[in-house]
């Protein structure tokens, strides 16, 4: 069976989501929204849709809600299916994982995601470490085969096994939002989990892919949190490097910040507060 995960946080139903039920899927809402004319209205849906509805009336972040959905709900051969609320995901993806598990199992599978503005590819991407630097390659094309040791990308339309779940100890509840999908991809990496692309075009509006300063420099805050907490946990296991992680988010800070100055073309006016921010 696959559960398809959608963590709402302030946000109304997603209508398009009643298209994925099938026979092997079940629909599951997990709301993080702490307002009430949300809250009704999402209860109200999914009670007249025969909806499984699971609400604390507070935003516990997607960890939280995938972690909970996975220890409480998923048994060993289920699969989980991560969605955003907006997701734009059909049941034509659905069925060509649900073929793939039958055929030729993998633990983890991933769509192609596409910038809606940019219409780049934006996940997934491979990792090419040279000097010290992480170079992001796009690799997929109508022709390519998808034998990738190591790659990064988003949630939204990843769909994993309970097994690879266990394996890599489940998500990190320190980590909220913003790097969930870095620390599921650096966990499957260090695990030796292979990851199956499916060919399957997935239209997605990002947040950051914007040329608004002020609204940036909101999202900023709250994305250094998660940044934070994620190099924190990526070297807490090294004795030598430990406290490398500073260093790493500090790079992280600048990179980013040098990012949005040029994506708001700012020229560089605002890299200060987005760097302090």
């Amino acid at each position: 069976m696959i559960f398809s995960l959608c963590v709402l946080y302030n946000s109304n139903f997603n209508n398009k989501l009643l298209d994925l039920r099938s026979d092997f899927n079940e629909l599951i809402i997990f709301d993080n929204s702490n307002k009430t004319e949300y809250l009704s209205y999402n209860e109200k849906i999914c009670k007249k849709n025969n909806i499984k509805y699971i609400t604390f009336k507070k935003n516990l972040g997607l960890s939280y809600a995938y972690n909970y959905i996975s220890k409480n709900i998923l048994k060993n051969d289920d699969f989980i299916l991560l969605l955003d609320a907006d997701t734009n995901i059909e049941s034509t993806y659905l069925e060509m994982v649900h073929d793939s598990i039958i055929n030729d199992r993998k633990e983890v599978y991933i769509p192609i995601s596409i910038d809606k503005k940019t219409m780049q590819i934006s996940s997934p991407l491979i990792i090419n470490k040279k000097r010290f630097k992480l170079k992001r390659y796009i690799f997929w094309n109508e022709e390519s085969d998808n034998d990738f040791d190591y790659f990064m990308g988003i949630n939204n339309g990843t769909v994993i096994s309970y097994q690879a779940l266990k394996e890599i100890n489940f998500f990190d509840e320190r980590i909220k939002v913003y790097f969930t999908d870095l620390y599921l991809f650096t966990s499957l990496y260090r695990k030796n989990i292979k990851t199956k692309v499916i060919k399957y075009k997935n239209y997605c509006d990002f947040s950051f892919t914007t040329n608004d300063c002020e609204y940036l420099v909101k999202r900023l805050k709250f994305l250094k949190i998660d940044a934070k907490a994620y190099y924190k946990w990526r070297y807490e296991d090294c004795k030598v490097f430990k406290y490398f992680w500073r260093l790493h988010y500090l790079f992280y800070k600048y990179k980013k910040s040098i990012e949005c100055s040029r994506q708001t073309n700012s020229k560089y006016r605002y890299f200060f507060k987005f760097f302090f921010c």
